[in-house]
């Protein structure tokens, strides 16, 4: 397992997405697998930039006993939230018939194979998880 922590700033955000990208290239993940890894990587690090109030995050990225899995968590010690218990948006409508917001979270989980969330020592934690391939 690898971590690092980057400041919940846009640079934190180019940063920690340059990390995991060159993480999953080291891994020879697979391209389609880590470019949706990376969707969903820019998705949820953009929520703890823009509305988190944290200051900094950490990411982890591991790559489970299963050689087909690819695990990374994201904390941060911003107001708890559980973008699980979020609606998901009503995609049957037109764009601009839709609320503002929420779409993002929805693909997440569409595009990863799991996703879970805890709130630990004042910490967000969402750990997203994909299988390759």
């Amino acid at each position: 397992m690898e971590r690092a922590t980057f400041p919940a700033t846009f640079d934190g955000l180019k940063k920690a997405t340059d990390y995991l990208r060159n993480r999953l290239e080291d891994a020879s993940c697979p391209d389609a697998d880590r470019n949706l890894m990376l969707v969903a990587v820019d998705e949820i690090a953009s929520n703890i930039v823009n509305y988190s109030g944290a200051s900094d995050f950490t990411v982890e990225i591991d790559f489970p006993d299963d050689p087909g899995a690819i695990r990374i968590s994201f904390s941060d010690a911003g107001a708890p939230f559980n973008p699980l218990q979020a609606a998901d948006p009503d995609v049957t409508l037109p764009a601009e018939a839709r609320e503002i917001g929420g779409l993002g979270l929805f693909m997440v989980r569409k595009l990863m194979d799991q996703v879970s969330y805890s709130h630990v020592g004042g910490r967000n934690v969402l750990t997203i998880s994909k299988l390759k391939g």
